[in-house]
């Protein structure tokens, strides 16, 4: 099921104390229009009743789709640096939901799951956006690598990641987005025939593929951010 707590927001703004729900966890199969606000950026945003500016809390919660196959923990942009502690945290909260330390009904269910982990509300948008297309996370995480080895004036930085936010018939739809605002810096149209490349061609991209497969941190920044070194970033040689 999907569970909510109660807790007091403060407004930036104007100081107000306001009631928020805050989400703990989230069941897709069963609240499909959770899934769509998450999606569409709508989910845990609503204005200051007194002043109108928005609000919209971090995320931190669980996340369950058994049609789609996804179980997705889900933490704040700001603890990306925390990707390597988080990740084992992932497959310890995992292992006593739906893997070895589970009954065994639940270890059924978890053996058709991919486990992910992600930072911020643009990187859960993107994963559930990826069900939602029938595209393979990993092979678009490799279609970003290939743009940043080709394109060198993207605004790649510290706080600004690039994330799918759509499709055309003929091409894949990314935004390059501020992570603490969710601002768009820039957007950015890739032919779908990339991602179709890489994909029937993983022998051109198998030490990139190694280190991407097989985990819950399924993107580019496992490359690029050092989890030893907070705000330190890696390149992306060989």
């Amino acid at each position: 099921m999907s569970m909510f707590r109660s807790v007091s927001l403060s407004c930036a703004k104007c100081g107000s104390t306001i009631p928020f729900q805050a989400v703990h966890s989230v069941n897709g199969d069963r609240r499909p229009d959770l899934r769509a606000a998450i999606i569409n950026g709508t989910f845990q945003r609503q204005p200051c009743p007194g002043c109108a500016a928005p609000l919209r809390l971090e995320p931190e919660f669980v996340y369950l789709d058994l049609g789609r196959r996804d179980w997705v923990l889900v933490r704040p942009a700001d603890r990306l640096t925390e990707w390597a502690e988080l990740e084992k945290g992932a497959h310890d909260i995992f292992d006593m939901a739906y893997g070895p330390e589970a009954p065994r009904p639940a270890r059924r269910i978890g053996e058709s799951l991919r486990v992910r982990v992600t930072f911020g509300w643009a990187a859960v948008q993107e994963k559930l956006l990826c069900s939602e297309l029938g595209l393979d996370d990993l092979i678009l995480e490799l279609v970003k690598l290939a743009v940043l080895r080709t394109q060198r004036t993207l605004p790649l930085g510290d706080d600004t990641e690039c994330r799918l936010i759509g499709r055309t018939e003929e091409s894949l739809l990314f935004a390059w987005i501020h992570a603490a605002t969710e601002e768009t810096a820039e957007m950015m149209e890739v032919s779908r025939g990339v991602y179709d490349g890489i994909a029937t061609d993983l022998r051109s991209w198998q030490a990139l593929h190694a280190e991407l497969d097989g985990n819950p941190f399924v993107d580019i920044h496992r490359l690029l951010v050092d989890p030893t070194t907070p705000g330190c970033e890696m390149s992306l040689s060989g």
